[in-house]
């Protein structure tokens, strides 16, 4: 594996952040020989399963007030192999999902410090994607479609 990574924080105002980063690899095998139904098989160089040669993600991130936050997270990556074959059969195709995040913190004068809500809408816009999948032999593959949109909450009592 050779590549590279990079990442920023950009303050654009005073409340609103963007945070971008992206990372670039080359991911091979080399000489991939395998024994399969058919004897010794060799498969030259490879690229090596579940390794996307591009990963990348935006985050936008705004401070409505010191205690109340809201950000929106795009999350690119692109086409991967479920095995160390390079076939069409094993490929997965690049995605790109969003999220939507939302946090709250009350200030309180009881047993907590305080108490944060959270809120988590996962894959917004309801993309059909898939991000993984499990191979059997050399000829069966079986995909793994991940969630559309969903919900997520939480409750952080702070002591």
């Amino acid at each position: 594996r050779a590549g590279v990574e990079v990442d920023a924080a950009l303050k654009i105002t005073k409340q609103l952040t963007l945070a971008p980063n992206i990372a670039i690899s080359t991911n091979k095998i080399k000489d991939y020989v395998i024994v399969g139904e058919n004897g010794l098989t060799d498969y030259g160089t490879t690229n090596i399963s579940f390794s996307p040669n591009a990963v990348a993600a935006m985050q936008l991130a705004y401070d409505i007030r010191s205690n109340f936050h809201v950000a929106l997270l795009t999350k690119f990556v692109g086409e991967q192999y479920a095995g160390n074959i390079d076939t069409e059969t094993t490929k997965l195709p690049d995605y790109s999902t969003t999220d939507f995040n939302i946090v709250y913190e009350l200030q309180t004068r009881t047993l907590f410090k305080s108490i944060v809500f959270t809120g988590l809408v996962n894959n917004v816009f309801d993309k059909h994607y898939v991000s993984n999948a499990y191979l059997y032999g050399e000829n069966y593959v079986s995909y793994f479609p991940q969630a559309g949109i969903n919900f997520l909450g939480g409750i952080t009592f702070k002591f």
